[in-house]
C-alpha cells in the first residue's frame, strides 16, 4: 500500500486551504485543475461537469490549449467507449464509484490503443494514454469528475491515495 510523506500531507493541506479560499464555482474550478497538477503530477487536468437531464456538459482543461475546439465533437462521438464512464454509470451509485480509478484497471494498453476513442481522440488530438479519474459526489442530475492525463508513466497507488484523500 502506498504511503504518503509529511511533505505530501502538507501539500494536501495547502491545496485544501486554497480550495476553501475560492469564492465562486469558476474560481474553484480554475484553482483545482491548476493546483491539482502539483499534487498529482500530470500533463493535463480536466474538470468535467455533466447535467444528465439537460444533456449539457462543461469541461475545463489545464493547460487551456490542451483541448482544441475540434476535439469536442470527436470525444462526443466516441465517449461511450470510455472505461471510466462505463464504470461510473454502471448502475450502482455507491461509494466505490467515487474512488480514484486508473485506465489500466479496466483495459490493457493494446485494447485501449485499438479503440476509436484512442485512435481518433486521445492519441492524435490529446497525445495522452495514461489517465486517472475520480467522480465527485453531486446532487442529481449533476455529475462531476476530475481527470488527470499523462503521456508516459502510469499513475500509481500514491496518486490514487492523494485523490481519494481529497474527495469530500
Amino acid at each position: 500500500m502506498a504511503q504518503l510523506h509529511r511533505r505530501d500531507f502538507q501539500a494536501i493541506l495547502d491545496f485544501l486551504a486554497g480550495v476553501y479560499g475560492t469564492r465562486s464555482l469558476d474560481e474553484y474550478v480554475d484553482f483545482t485543475i491548476r493546483e491539482l497538477r502539483s499534487l498529482v503530477p500530470c500533463d493535463i487536468s480536466v474538470y468535467n461537469e455533466v447535467n444528465t437531464r439537460r444533456r449539457r456538459s462543461r469541461f475545463v482543461v489545464d493547460p487551456i490549449d490542451a483541448n482544441p475546439p475540434e476535439a469536442v465533437p470527436v470525444f462526443a462521438a466516441h465517449m461511450h467507449e470510455h472505461p471510466f464512464l462505463k464504470f461510473w454509470h454502471g448502475g450502482a451509485r455507491h461509494v466505490s464509484v467515487h474512488r480514484a480509478v486508473t485506465l489500466s484497471e479496466f483495459v490493457s494498453d493494446q485494447k485501449w490503443r485499438n479503440r476509436a476513442l484512442y485512435t481518433e481522440f486521445y492519441g492524435p488530438v490529446i497525445g495522452m494514454d495514461r489517465i486517472i479519474g475520480v467522480r465527485l459526489p453531486a446532487p442529481a442530475p449533476i455529475e462531476l469528475y476530475l481527470t488527470l492525463l499523462r503521456s508516459r508513466r502510469d499513475f500509481d497507488e500514491r496518486d490514487s491515495l492523494v485523490l481519494n484523500l481529497l474527495r469530500p
